[in-house]
């Protein structure tokens, strides 16, 4: 975490605690905690009056090996019935990655209708690429039921 308390420096004051817009700060045993909701926005190091926020140097995260894992997954959006453009140009970018990965390409497409899948599935025409049938698999989440 690139953000820590110095716990022999922090008097408890709170003043992190109010200029947290995460609520990434609490106070535990009269000292200041930063929690798993920090984002670094580092606001809290500028507000502390004893300086027992410290910026810390972070390791470089290594990448994960996607061993295991295995294609290209989009979520396509819709409203009110109708499938939202972004959806067509995460088609088109994704199809690029799956190409250049040689995998396939997914979305995900909740609340559908037999006529989003067929939109999203059958010639659909972006300014990034031509979809064919059976170039991409759709996913499908409708639950009609009342919760």
């Amino acid at each position: 975490m690139p953000v820590k308390v110095n716990t022999d420096k922090c008097t408890g004051c709170k003043e992190c605690v109010a200029s947290c817009p995460f609520e990434a700060i609490e106070i535990k045993d009269e000292k200041a905690f930063i929690n798993e909701y920090c984002q670094f926005c580092m606001a809290c190091i500028t507000v502390c009056p004893e300086g027992a926020i410290l910026e810390t140097e972070t390791d470089k995260a290594k990448p994960e090996k996607a061993e295991g894992h295995k294609g290209v997954w989009i979520f396509a959006e819709q409203r009110n019935g109708r499938v939202g453009p972004v959806a067509y140009e995460l088609l088109g970018v994704g199809r690029k990655l799956a190409l250049d990965l040689n995998t396939e390409l997914s979305a995900i497409l909740f609340g559908a209708t037999d006529a989003m899948h067929k939109s999203l599935s059958n010639g659909a025409r972006t300014k990034f690429i031509t979809l064919k049938t059976g170039s991409s698999r759709i996913l499908m989440m409708n639950h009609t039921q009342k919760c």
